[in-house]
């Protein structure tokens, strides 16, 4: 699978051909994978520059197009301007395009109406990070723990602070007790006036509000398989909810919008969903939390090896988690000080030593 990146200039009607097509070929071929990076003209020379310097090219003009092998991050093969990736194209898809200019224009103005609302948006902002947290009411317990953590990263907390969204896909009647729970916890947290007269704490009840403008969004809503519910509708039941997620973010998600899996349920197969139905977002921005499922072996294995249990890693978990998954306890990581008395150059002749495999371990 290739993924495709395609950066120009907002106004620029050749970078919005370009992106008109990738969203055409993305659309009918699952394996085809783009994303497209807006800069404005005064960043442009700047940013390119380097880029050329960086993988020693020599491009100049709008736009600037290349692939990567098997996901994003990884090393770029430039396919050059509009010309060369119209080539590709004809090449590998046997694809070929016309617009007429009208509808080219009116391509590039939306797109820089885009840029410029963005651009908008992120200058008049009263906050540095927008995090959305998607949960059921049961998990209330579970958010508040979340929100008393996210406070405490500094990276969110910092200069204009975070701003916390809390969205329920489907709310009950407002006078019902989770409700009235919600909206006590959403009065807390404004009160206490952490960053001045604008809230901490705001609950949304639109699905587009949930998603325009977040920076992180937090999936928690709980997805464990019902009672006597056959595997095959259970599954379809998670498909669907990710597939309207995906929908919603192609729309109106940034693209540099981050999302966290930490629910209930077949957590590796959403994360996997949303990286199949989400077209705008950089997979690697797209992350399932199954760490925890290997925590409950560490003190076991502390008991067993002696290790104390802060000198020991989580385990790897392997497998699709919600399925089935295996814990592998004979690949996990300790620290140990070593001594190493013949090596004259080291200051101390102890050294962190921070890679340690634990090979067996009886059972």
């Amino acid at each position: 699978m290739a993924f495709y990146t395609i950066i120009g200039q907002p106004d620029c009607q050749l970078f919005a051909h370009a992106v008109y097509v990738a969203q055409y070929l993305s659309e009918r071929m699952p394996n085809f994978k783009y994303r497209k990076i807006l800069k404005s003209k005064l960043e442009w020379p700047d940013f390119v520059n380097d880029l050329n310097k960086k993988n020693k090219w020599f491009m100049v003009k709008s736009p600037i197009i290349w692939k990567e092998i098997s996901g994003w991050g990884g090393k770029p093969y430039l396919l050059g301007g509009l010309s060369e990736f119209w080539d590709y194209c004809y090449c590998y898809y046997g694809f070929e395009s016309w617009i007429a200019k009208k509808e080219l224009e009116k391509l590039a103005h939306d797109n820089l109406t885009y840029f410029e609302e963005n651009v908008y948006s992120m200058t008049h902002r009263t906050y540095n990070c927008l995090v959305t947290l998607m949960f059921d009411i049961d998990r209330l317990d579970f958010i508040t723990y979340l929100i008393e953590e996210l406070l405490q990263v500094s990276e969110l907390a910092k200069g204009k602070g975070l701003f916390i969204h809390l969205y329920k896909e489907e709310y009950e009647v407002d006078d019902s007790n989770e409700f009235r729970e919600l909206k006590s916890l959403e009065k807390y947290y404004n009160s206490l006036a952490l960053y001045g007269n604008r809230p901490l704490v705001e609950i949304v009840r639109d699905d587009v509000a949930s998603i325009r403008n977040s920076d992180v969004l937090i999936f928690s809503e709980n997805f464990m398989r019902h009672a006597n519910e056959d595997e095959e509708i259970w599954v379809k039941r998670c498909l669907i909810r990710i597939r309207d997620m995906a929908d919603l973010i192609n729309i109106y998600g940034k693209r540099e919008l981050k999302v966290i899996f930490c629910n209930e349920g077949p957590i590796c197969f959403m994360a996997t969903c949303l990286i199949e139905c989400c077209t705008v977002l950089n997979p690697a921005n797209i992350v399932a939390l199954t760490a925890d499922k290997g925590l409950s072996i560490i003190e076991i294995v502390s008991r067993l090896t002696r290790v104390p249990v802060e000198k020991i890693g989580a385990p790897p978990v392997w497998g699709f988690i919600g399925f089935n998954q295996y814990v592998d306890e004979t690949n996990i990581i300790f620290k140990a000080n070593i001594l190493k008395p013949y090596k004259r150059l080291l200051v101390d002749n102890k050294q962190w030593f921070r890679l340690k495999y634990i090979r067996s371990l009886p059972h």
